[in-house]
């Protein structure tokens, strides 16, 4: 079902996200259609009002490709290594700012792991920033 998307100055966006307890399938069935409803590369439970550590995400290099997580911790795997990425959000419309973000990282869920590099990287840092109640508007003012 596509939810709407909760707008930036929702308080839930600026609540960190409480642990899931495992009853995520319709929760990721939703993110996910909201998510391509929207054309977006990523979506976190938050942004459609649930405050639970789950969001989905897409390889933007293989976009067919989406990958759920479920209270996931996140590692950067190359601290030195970071850059800046241009960044929107369904959550703010319209705007874009510049956000440092590591080359490279790994999620871990449960006994999962996933390396991610890139722009993919950048797209699952961006939906742990939702979860961790971060928003790209707290790395920067919005690009002209």
């Amino acid at each position: 079902m596509i939810r709407p998307v909760i707008i930036f100055y929702d308080p839930i966006l600026r609540s960190v996200a409480a642990p899931s307890d495992g009853q995520t399938a319709e929760l990721c069935a939703d993110l996910i259609d909201t998510m391509l409803h929207h054309n977006g590369l990523g979506l976190a439970a938050p942004q459609i009002g649930i405050s639970k550590r789950v969001f989905v995400a897409r390889d933007p290099n293989k976009p067919a490709a989406i990958y759920t997580f479920v209270n996931p911790k996140l590692y950067p795997q190359r601290r030195k290594k970071e850059v800046e990425v241009v960044e929107g959000c369904l959550s703010i419309p319209g705007v874009f700012v510049r956000v440092p973000r590591y080359t490279e990282i790994m999620i871990v869920e449960r006994t999962v792991r996933i390396k991610a590099s890139g722009m993919f990287a950048a797209v699952l840092q961006h939906e742990m920033d939702h979860l961790d109640s971060k928003l790209i508007i707290d790395y920067g003012p919005p690009i002209r």
